[in-house]
């Protein structure tokens, strides 16, 4: 996995010194594409998948489930989630408090890593436009690959951008209850929240209202938790602080008020 960000970072700068040099930009992003691609098999084949590591990832396991189940009515069948069905052998059994110890950092990393792979090796999410407030969750921490933002090219091809931040929204859920003490990882999540909810908000579908309160929800949590996961002589995130304030001013979507308002009818 680290191979594979190290050579998708070299093409980064490949890209760019190509696009100087004028020589062929479309060869240098598919380039991009495969070792994003092959990053992204590393970690879901080669560890988030593995027997002892999927235990401490139950919430991507189940985003993939959902995943394969809403994909197979819309595809026929065919669809990249079957990798989570894929029989493998029998882990060994892990007696030692050391190695079940190593095995939950190895899996606290790889969730972290992927769902920042995710993040950056897809566009934007789309149709946004000037209904963002820039705050602190709208800017986001993990953006898009800046050369693939600058030519509009996702890595993710056959994926929309909802379910790529909907699965790295599951990946550090689980990296928070593997280990909660870290309020980047908290700021994080809340960031992830704020892009689907945005995504939702941006559809102008008035019967999502309850999955984005379920968003918003989980936004404050997220920021709760980051302000208060340090020890009592550390000073707290200020960036944690200052998204929970500006969560705190915002206050509720329009459209969270008219469903919390009592009806006048009888």
């Amino acid at each position: 996995c680290v191979r594979s960000l190290n050579q998708l970072n070299a093409a980064a700068s490949s890209t760019e010194q190509g696009q100087e040099q004028g020589t062929d930009l479309t060869a240098s992003l598919a380039l991009m594409g495969r070792l994003a691609a092959s990053a992204r098999k590393s970690f879901e084949e080669g560890i988030l998948l593995d027997p002892l590591v999927r235990l401490s990832a139950p919430a991507l396991i189940s985003t993939m489930h959902e995943l394969l189940d809403k994909d197979d009515v819309a595809d026929g069948g065919n669809n990249r989630w079957e990798i989570v069905n894929v029989e493998r052998s029998q882990p060994p059994l892990v007696s030692s408090n050391a190695h079940q110890s190593t095995i939950q950092e190895i899996a606290y990393l790889a969730l972290v890593n992927y769902a920042d792979l995710l993040q950056s090796c897809c566009i934007g999410a789309p149709g946004l436009g000037p209904m963002v407030k820039m705050g602190v969750l709208d800017k986001g921490i993990v953006h898009p690959h800046s050369k693939l933002q600058q030519h509009n090219h996702v890595c993710w091809t056959n994926e929309p951008p909802i379910t790529s931040y909907n699965v790295s929204l599951a990946a550090l859920y689980d990296a928070s209850c593997l280990d909660d003490s870290d309020p980047v990882i908290w700021l994080k999540l809340a960031c992830v929240a704020r892009t689907i909810e945005n995504v939702h908000e941006a559809s102008g579908d008035s019967h999502l209202f309850s999955q984005r309160m379920r968003l918003r929800r989980m936004q404050r949590h997220a920021l709760e938790s980051g302000s208060q996961c340090l020890p009592p002589h550390f000073p707290p995130n200020r960036t944690v602080l200052r998204a929970l304030k500006e969560l705190g001013d915002n206050g509720a979507p329009e459209i969270y008020e008219a469903a919390r308002a009592p009806s006048n009818t009888k």
